[in-house]
């Protein structure tokens, strides 16, 4: 409907929209993994979005109650992938790296940030401390 769409969080018991942000012009591809580039927690308390403005991607944390953002991660301009760990306690972002995949990993309750180099292999059904 928009070149630049909200981000609208609807609660379906109280029928309540809010806007969370604008964000930028979104193309969705047929081979798109995640044509919604937004994925939930675990717990549906937290929105991670991959907030596409012209050539690059801002990666966006929101809280859904109460909704604010949380955090923005700008890893790269292009981003391969991203997701949850099983507990919604760690973020991944996979991107472009050279001719490497570098992985960004983000632990939500200390704030701990680590960034390495090659291929992910998917998480373990117990997250790491």
């Amino acid at each position: 409907m928009s070149e630049k769409p909200d981000l609208v969080y609807y609660t379906i018991q109280t029928q309540e929209k809010l806007s969370l942000c604008t964000v930028g012009k979104i193309t969705i591809y047929p081979w798109d993994t995640n044509p919604t580039y937004a994925v939930w927690s675990p717990d549906s308390c937290l929105i991670l979005l991959e907030n596409k403005q012209e050539e690059s991607s801002q990666m966006q944390l929101y809280s859904v109650s109460p909704p604010r953002m949380i955090k923005e991660f700008n890893p790269s301009d292009y981003i391969y992938a991203y997701s949850f760990s099983p507990s919604g306690d760690w973020i991944r972002i996979l991107y472009p790296d050279g001719d490497q995949t570098k992985i960004f990993l983000f632990q939500r309750h200390s704030g701990a940030i680590g960034e390495f180099n090659g291929e992910w292999l998917g998480w373990s059904t117990e997250d790491v401390t």
